[in-house]
């Protein structure tokens, strides 16, 4: 899933599990939850992809940047 398609996907869920319908408070949630999940990178372990050089911590952080940006868009 791309960054693009997974903030629509967390946006709109939260978006709908909300009882009063604030896009507001959608919003604001999403970005709190994209937040989190980049201050979780440091929880995780892997390698280094051979086409990227980027280690797995560095490819999850710059994955939940990008979802935070296009959260941010919306």
């Amino acid at each position: 899933m791309t960054p693009h398609e997974n903030a629509h996907e967390i946006f709109y869920r939260i978006w709908a599990w909300l009882d009063d319908n604030d896009k507001d408070t959608a919003l604001e949630l999403s970005i709190l939850f994209s937040k989190m999940m980049l201050d979780n990178a440091g929880m995780i372990w892997g390698g280094r992809n051979t086409e990227t050089g980027l280690t797995a911590r560095d490819e999850f952080r710059k994955y939940w940047y990008e979802v935070k940006q296009e959260i941010e868009k919306l």
